[in-house]
């Protein structure tokens, strides 16, 4: 019994030591040593460093979150304050800033027109994240995503980015990603160093890195933390404002975020390097403008700005803009209605389309202008003339049918050539299908009393009579016709005698060119001219017309 009683209790000693072991060597301390000063290592070392930085709080299809944009602009503020990141070289994008399409244009941009050999790029996402457990593939889920994981953004695109990044020959790129299952970026591990002093710092920064630290593995990480930031954030964001030294390596903030995250949470940091994309050993490095206590005495921790914790205004200029497109739109739509309606009126005016081929126009227009227009009331205008002129088609299309049914054939009194005079007072012209009246009004009148005779002229029962245009009147003329006028019997006409006029000439449609004088068709010497509409009219006549067709 004792026996056994002492081999438990080594048992026990042994698990307690092994336990122990293990504790620390997890929770082991860095020891930072070093004579550097910032100011003069970014100096000798040179190369620029670019910043690439994402926040979304705001999505349209997607549960909104609370602290990324906080994170990302404090963490601009660090960079740009304490480490060597200029303005200029910082690209900082949040909520509608950060489609899909925007955070590509920003990688392409930055590997085609910033970075050069030496450079050293950081890129910072904080967002919703989402893994295809099918085909093994983590995506980062941007403000404009939908459902549909086609318009996510594929981790692979990073992944891509990076490798572009590696052609430029940059020297270091520090990937940190704070999204639910960052972890499929990784591919193995290295182990973190207890001493870190200048020969480190010389060994490691002369070589390639392509470090990355992820909030998580392949798992659901917190939205919520400290201080208005994520947990993942909190920790690292305290890293680099707290880090007196010189140099601050990705490796020494994977190491110190892991071990805080996971004391605080249920998540658990990951910092690796990236596979693939020439990582040669080499470390990120933060360096400090203010080695030792002298960034605590530094006028940037003197006159620190507050954090900036209000709204922004990306929200509404990207309303603004979105309306401006919108507004865009709505006006090259309705550029292609006004168009539409100019033929439509042409279509009106066609002496060889019939009232029923009017109203067809009509009713096809009608069903293309919108209603819902909230930028213009061009729609409406158009919309009311069209809807007028259907009521008038529809009616002349009646007329027309009624007329048709009662005098369908009309009995012929004569045929001169292409002309046929018909009992009803009309005479038919074959050769165009226009209709005419057999006789003109027989006195004097003015042009506008010409085309209201037209107009409402009702000769053969019909009711689409008009005013003839100039080559309508030009196609009457015949040299070869004639016979004497009655205003003055020494003058003769040429025109076939089934058509009377009785003096010179008859008032046509239409003006010349931009002035008000309408066209007028003189059948003695085949002349037409352009006469002012207020001549008294004396010599002057109205002959109707209509298609038959």
């Amino acid at each position: 019994m004792r026996y056994k009683i002492s081999n438990i209790l080594l048992l026990f000693l042994f698990f307690i030591l092994i336990t122990s072991f293990a504790e620390n060597r997890n929770n082991r301390a860095i020891k930072v040593v070093s004579s550097y000063d910032g100011k003069a290592l970014q100096g000798q070392y040179g190369g620029t460093n670019h910043a690439v930085i994402i926040g979304i709080n705001k999505y349209s299809n997607h549960p909104d979150l609370e602290t990324a944009v906080h994170d990302v602009r404090e963490l601009s503020s660090i960079l740009e304050e304490k480490y060597f990141f200029k303005k200029e070289n910082i690209i900082l994008l949040t909520d509608y800033q950060a489609t899909r399409e925007n955070i590509i244009k920003q990688f392409e941009d930055l590997i085609m027109l910033k970075v050069k050999q030496g450079d050293n790029v950081f890129i910072y996402y904080a967002g919703h994240g989402w893994f295809d457990k099918i085909f093994q593939i983590g995506y980062w889920v941007t403000t404009e995503a939908t459902k549909s994981k086609t318009t996510f953004l594929q981790n692979n695109t990073v992944y891509q980015t990076i490798a572009a990044l590696n052609n430029k020959k940059v020297r270091h790129i520090f990937l940190v990603s704070d999204s639910c299952f960052s972890g499929n970026f990784i591919r193995k591990h290295r182990d973190i160093e207890t001493v870190i002093n200048d020969e480190y710092f010389n060994q490691y920064y002369s070589r390639p890195s392509r470090n990355i630290l992820t909030s998580g593995g392949n798992e659901v990480v917190s939205d919520q933390g400290k201080e208005g930031h994520s947990v993942f954030a909190f920790y690292f964001l305290q890293q680099l404002k707290n880090n007196l030294f010189p140099y601050i390596s990705a490796k020494q903030l994977g190491y110190e975020v892991e071990k805080m995250v996971t004391r605080n949470s249920n998540q658990k940091p990951i910092s690796k390097f990236i596979h693939g994309v020439g990582d040669e050993d080499g470390q990120f490095f933060f360096i400090n403008k203010y080695s030792n206590n002298e960034y605590q005495n530094s006028e940037f921790e003197k006159y620190k700005l507050p954090d900036e914790r209000e709204e922004s205004f990306d929200d509404l200029l990207t309303k603004a803009k979105d309306k401006e497109r919108a507004v865009n739109k709505w006006t090259a739509w309705q550029d292609k209605m006004k168009n539409k309606f100019k033929q439509l009126k042409e279509i009106e005016k066609n002496i060889f389309l019939s009232s029923e081929d009017k109203l067809i126009a009509c009713n096809r227009f009608l069903k293309d202008i919108s209603k819902q227009n909230p930028f213009s009331s061009e729609d409406d205008k158009m919309r009311s003339y069209v809807e007028k002129q259907i009521t008038y088609w529809k009616t002349q299309k009646k007329q027309t049918t009624t007329h048709k049914k009662t005098y369908n054939q009309p009995n012929e009194i004569g045929k001169d050539g292409p002309f046929i005079a018909y009992e009803n007072g009309t005479v038919l012209d074959t050769r165009s299908g226009l209709m005419w009246a057999s006789k003109d009004n027989g006195v004097g009148i003015t042009w506008y009393d010409a085309k209201r005779y037209c107009e409402n002229y009702n000769g053969g029962g019909y009711y689409d009579w008009r005013m003839p245009t100039v080559d309508e009147l030009k196609m009457l003329f015949d040299k070869s016709k004639s016979y004497e006028m009655d205003c003055d019997s020494k003058y003769s006409l040429h025109i076939t005698r089934l058509i009377h006029i009785s003096c010179w000439g008859v008032w046509a449609s239409g003006t010349l060119g931009m002035t008000s004088s309408p066209g007028y068709f003189n059948f003695y010497n085949t002349g037409y001219s352009w006469i002012h509409k207020s001549r008294s009219g004396g010599d002057d006549r109205a002959l109707p017309v209509r298609s038959d067709k």
